[in-house]
């Protein structure tokens, strides 16, 4: 039977740095698939070549659990040219941009085999091989095991309302109605050298509210969008 692997994630601090900021760093609101199986790859402790082309098939969908809220401040980069490592160096401050308070439901569908019932009970027993993090290394993640649960197609006619992200594609305008929608391009597919391959325009509602879409799947009492590679507007 096709099932999914469900878990929460959380923090008091993200950044998940958009691609295309340099200077200042600016955050999307949630993990990009890519940051998704990067979390999956620590907890199992599997190296960042081993996750990228083991998982790489693996469907992942994220629920926004809380509002998006940020936070706009400044860090202090240490000028480390010619090799200097000590903390009297030149110093930079950048801008950047934080989530405050995120909480995620992931859904895991197509996890290999070979690592399906080791992630479970690392998730069961909260227990990681690499510390796991949302964004950076400063920002040190939770997680709890929540099930695993049938994914059955929504069959009908009509719009579904569903609670994660979306591919942006896909949405149902005219039944939009107190949405508050925000619309990322993200990375969805790494190779081994973390190239990104390909990306895709997603939706998601910045209080955490259903979407009406085209099609979905019902998890765990939920109706959620898996982002694959066939979900890219080509």
């Amino acid at each position: 039977m096709d099932s999914a692997v469900v878990f929460d994630l959380w923090g008091p601090l993200a950044v998940y740095r958009k691609f295309y900021t340099n200077t200042s760093i600016l955050s999307y609101a949630f993990p990009p698939p890519t940051a998704v199986l990067g979390t999956v790859g620590a907890i199992l402790g599997l190296s960042r070549r081993r996750y990228s082309k083991e998982l790489q098939n693996m469907q992942v969908a994220i629920e926004l659990r809380k509002p998006v809220k940020k936070l706009h401040t400044t860090i202090n980069y240490i000028s480390t040219v010619g090799g200097r490592t000590d903390l009297h160096g030149k110093r930079t401050q950048i801008p950047i941009e934080l989530i405050k308070d995120p909480y995620y439901r992931i859904y895991l569908r197509n996890v290999p085999d070979k690592y399906q019932q080791q992630l479970i009970d690392r998730l069961t027993e909260h227990r990681a091989v690499f510390m796991p993090y949302l964004g950076i290394s400063e920002m040190l993640a939770n997680f709890q095991f929540v099930g695993v649960y049938p994914v059955e197609d929504v069959v009908s006619t009509e719009p579904v309302f569903v609670n994660s992200i979306v591919p942006a594609n896909v949405i149902e305008p005219m039944m939009l109605h107190d949405n508050k929608l925000g619309k990322e391009r993200i990375p969805l597919l790494m190779n081994e050298d973390k190239q990104t391959m390909r990306y895709i325009d997603v939706a998601f509602d910045m209080n955490a509210k259903p979407i009406p879409i085209s099609g979905s799947y019902s998890v765990a009492g939920a109706n959620v969008k898996f982002l694959t590679a066939a979900s890219v507007d080509l």
